[in-house]
């Protein structure tokens, strides 16, 4: 009885202290029937601040849609695109009109779905060009515009495409060739695999980064990724161990510029049995490397190309700069107790050389944390365990969905960060100076976000998390009560 007792006020202590930070509840119905083909696309006006939840099902798009203190404006609903545009890559804002924009399976042709959410209304359009030459690799939206990412078949040569709206409004080409070697350049997969009948999509060859969001090793350990900040797409290139390259598009004059960056030499290098990889935070670069002898972290200045910090340790060394445990995930699923301890650092070293190296840097404060290790396989090539969307590809998805893939990339974060397979320590670094600072890491958003999905039962296909000015807003249908909540996460 006192056992039950204890965990009744548990519980209710742990959904007492979660209901201040509610910011809407919503009543909605949603069909349950339709659970499972069902996935969630918020947008972010950037300009006006308001949000829209689009719930995409297998025949309908609803839409409801908030100002900026969470308070409910509209709600539509209209027919999803019908036939083969299935995969949705991103979306346009221009004033009270929402343009969504589909394409198929091999990401050859696009339509858009205009939602004018004043008057109510929606139109499809298909746009008037097929990439039949050329191999989507990504796209990004960034101040209400839409940048689709495209390479020439078996070149060096990269196109932007910039929508505005729902027209193309320039096409930018960059050839790379004098910079990018033949081995950087990203695998194109060959068409034939997407015509197979059991394959019912493929993956983009870079990574989409959001670094404000605490991103996992799944994620960060591909050796080409992408950013978007302050006015600029940064490409970066890790597939060559002695150096990382970065080829950054100025998007204000689409003008480019491309700097490498070299790995710190480790002591008994030998190249052949070294990884290594890259992370971009806050215009600094964050390389690790390593072989059987050796561990390297250095921080570079992206501004002014100098070296801030270097961090290293030999393989009988203690770690001196980790604020946890050498961990070693060993069933993937990231929240249970199925891990163990790592004693030594040469076990860590020996484990990331048998694996794909990541790093991931995440801003707490007044504080840097920031996880080093890698994954068992490459997201790429091994188990795809609740990696959710890539890129924008149609895989099932980490909430259940399978109908339409969503590019929401802070949910897909989420995902990944909670069922990971790897090897890790995390270390806190001061955000100013970059100098160790002794201490227990804290609970991320993330950490908190699934304490809180533990104490409920929500339908995962329903499920969205977003980012707005500094938390995390977590989205959840509760099917007894036909309600939507927005939750807040800090």
């Amino acid at each position: 009885m006192k056992k039950f007792t204890l965990l009744f006020l548990l519980l209710l202590f742990v959904n007492s202290s979660y209901s201040q930070d509610i910011l809407l509840e919503q009543d909605i119905y949603l069909r349950s029937y339709l659970s499972d083909k069902r996935d969630v696309y918020p947008v972010v006006d950037d300009f006006s601040g308001k949000i829209t939840l689009f719930l995409i099902d297998s025949d309908t798009i609803n839409a409801l849609t908030y100002n900026k203190t969470y308070k409910p404006l509209n709600t539509f609903k209209c027919q999803r695109p019908s036939g083969k545009f299935k995969i949705l890559i991103g979306h346009t804002v221009d004033q009270n009109n929402y343009n969504l924009f589909f394409t198929n399976k091999r990401n050859k042709e696009f339509l858009v779905k205009s939602i004018d959410l004043i008057n109510n209304t929606s139109k499809e359009y298909r746009i008037p060009f097929k990439l039949n030459t050329e191999e989507y690799l990504q796209s990004i939206c960034y101040k209400n515009k839409l940048y689709i990412l495209s390479r020439t078949n078996y070149s060096s040569i990269y196109k932007l495409r910039v929508f505005e709206d729902n027209k193309l409004g320039i096409c930018i080409e960059h050839d790379f060739t004098e910079i990018l070697s033949p081995n950087s350049e990203p695998y194109r997969i060959a068409d034939d695999l997407y015509d197979s009948p059991d394959r019912s999509a493929t993956m983009t060859s870079f990574k989409k980064i959001e670094y404000n969001n605490p991103n996992s090793l799944d994620i960060t350990s591909e050796q080409y990724k992408v950013y978007c900040y302050d006015d600029q797409i940064v490409l970066s290139f890790d597939n060559e161990k002695d150096k990382t390259k970065l080829i950054t598009i100025n998007l204000n004059n689409y003008t480019y510029k491309i700097k490498n960056y070299n790995q710190d030499p480790l002591d008994h290098s030998n190249r052949t049995n070294a990884l290594s990889n890259s992370y971009i935070h806050m215009d600094k670069l964050y390389q690790l490397i390593v072989n059987k002898k050796e561990l390297c972290l250095t921080i570079n200045s992206l501004k002014t190309d100098s070296l801030l910090k270097t961090y290293r340790v030999k393989g009988e060394d203690e770690i001196s700069f980790k604020n946890s445990a050498l961990i070693q995930e060993i069933d993937g699923k990231g929240f249970t107790d199925s891990e163990r301890e790592l004693g030594k650092t040469k076990q860590v070293l020996r484990k990331l050389l048998a694996g794909s190296l990541g790093i991931s840097v995440y801003e707490t404060g007044n504080k840097l944390e920031v996880l080093l290790g890698g994954i068992k396989a490459s997201p790429s090539t091994g188990n795809m365990i609740a990696m959710g969307l890539v890129g924008a590809v149609a895989i099932p998805l980490a909430s259940g969905g399978a109908y339409y893939a969503v590019p929401n990339y802070t949910m897909n974060s989420y995902s990944s960060y909670t069922n990971s397979r790897s090897v890790y320590f995390k270390c806190l670094f001061d955000k100013q100076n970059l100098e160790h600072i002794v201490g227990d890491p804290s609970q991320n958003p993330f950490d908190k976000i699934k304490e809180f999905l533990d104490t409920i039962k929500t339908p995962q296909t329903t499920q969205t998390i977003f980012k707005i000015n500094n938390h995390f807003v977590l989205g959840y249908y509760l099917s007894d009560e036909k309600k939507y909540y927005l939750r807040k996460f800090e």
